[in-house]
């Protein structure tokens, strides 16, 4: 019986603060249906980002925009790489026979290491033997003389075998050319094996082509020595390019054979890229790669390069193979020698939305934007994720319906405008 009297009591205690429950929130003058937060004045993101132009203003901002597509983009790998001369682009000018080094007469100053020159610009003048004045040799230079002109002989039967040899790989390589043209006509032959073969026959051109010229020199010179006339030799720049070294000062006596200075040619350059073995069947390594620098903010900045198939080199100590790719760069953006990040694709990839990365804009807190043009002279700036960016298209991993005008051109102004920075 106790028992059932303590329940009892218990449900009467339970009841009792229940009701005290209750009549504390009516006193607080709440209902139970209120919610435990309200916002009120509440709008939407893209109602904070519309901005209207007038017409003339649109046209004064240079406004473009593009559909947003919906594209297949490859996956890529990012390699390190290393800019490099080009085997043959380096070239050291040698004195053809002992005499000494004057400059030209146009010159005012003396050529230095980093100085820009064009093919054919004369940059020293050789004198053969040893110069008593302008006209006549000193009778004790007469042994020099004779030397200058044995040493011209010698030069010229050289630099005629040259020209032979040189024509013997030019037939060569034009056979070889015309076959791996003539197969890659009929689908027969790879895009590589008629580059190599191109390459090759490129290379024996020039080669010949610069015998001929030392041969040509060589004869002017033996003509002046047997007529009695000391004969000045211009040592002309081979290529456009940049003088990287200077070996000689005018004034200064050399022997035949002595290297004088030292030309290189920066564009085209080429860009070595040492790659995994275990990538290589992931890699299309017969197309192009995208070159930028190591600061992580050239994206905008990709330099295209071509694959190219010189020897086959590798590191079988990292078990690495290099790809070789060539840059055109006439305003010389690259040096030989720097490390530079080349982005390869692969053979596996994504399918979604496209927009160029020169619409994406980039708030003070990192977030990405794009504007949309959704009436005439209206624009909305929406939110976008970046998945990936590859040759200068991203992939958004969210973004606007395909279809919708994206400003590409105008879209830094836009931003400008919206913020109170615009023109």
């Amino acid at each position: 019986m106790n028992r059932w009297n303590g329940i009892l009591l218990m449900t009467a205690a339970f009841a009792v603060l229940d009701s005290a429950c209750d009549k504390s929130n009516d006193k607080g003058g709440k209902s139970a249906g209120t919610l435990p937060a309200e916002v009120s004045g509440r709008v939407q993101e893209a109602d904070l980002t519309t901005v209207r132009l007038t017409t003339q203003a649109e046209q004064r901002l240079g406004i473009q925009t593009v559909p947003v597509e919906i594209k297949d983009v490859p996956h890529t790998r990012t390699y390190p790489g290393e800019v490099m001369i080009p085997p043959g682009r380096a070239i050291v000018v040698s004195a053809p026979v002992a005499g000494v080094v004057t400059l030209p007469s146009q010159r005012k100053t003396e050529p230095s290491p980093g100085m820009h020159v064009t093919p054919a610009e004369s940059l020293l003048l050789l004198v053969p033997g040893a110069m008593d004045n302008g006209n006549a040799l000193a009778a004790s230079d007469r042994i020099s003389l004779t030397k200058a002109r044995a040493d011209v002989l010698a030069a010229r039967v050289e630099a005629e075998g040259q020209v032979r040899e040189a024509q013997v790989r030019i037939d060569a390589a034009k056979v070889n050319l015309d076959r791996a043209e003539a197969l890659k006509r009929e689908n027969a032959g790879s895009q590589r094996a008629f580059d190599e073969a191109r390459a090759v026959y490129q290379l024996a051109d020039a080669a010949q082509a610069s015998a001929r010229d030392r041969l040509a020199a060589l004869a002017g010179v033996l003509s002046e020595l047997d007529a009695g006339r000391q004969a000045a030799i211009p040592m002309v720049a081979p290529v456009s390019g940049v003088i990287r070294s200077i070996y000689v000062a005018p004034g200064q006596a050399v022997p035949s054979g002595a290297a004088l200075f030292e030309v290189v040619a920066l564009n085209p350059l080429w860009v070595r890229v040492p790659v995994y073995v275990g990538d290589i069947d992931q890699l299309v390594a017969d197309g192009t790669a995208s070159l930028h620098g190591l600061s992580g903010h050239s994206r905008t900045d990709f330099l295209t390069a071509r694959r190219v198939f010189p020897p086959g080199s590798a590191d079988p100590v990292a078990a690495t193979v290099d790809l070789y790719y060539e840059v055109a760069d006439a305003e010389q953006r690259l040096r030989p020698g720097e490390r530079v990040g080349a982005v390869i694709k692969t053979w596996d990839q994504d399918t979604g939305l496209v927009v160029p990365y020169s619409a994406i804009l980039y708030d003070i807190n990192g977030g990405t934007w794009v504007y949309e043009k959704t009436v005439p002279n209206t624009y909305v700036r929406r939110r976008v994720a970046i998945r990936v960016v590859v040759n200068g298209k991203a992939l958004l991993a969210r973004g606007p319906s395909p279809g919708a005008d994206i400003v590409t051109a105008g879209a830094a102004e836009l931003f400008g405008t919206e913020f109170g920075a615009g023109k």
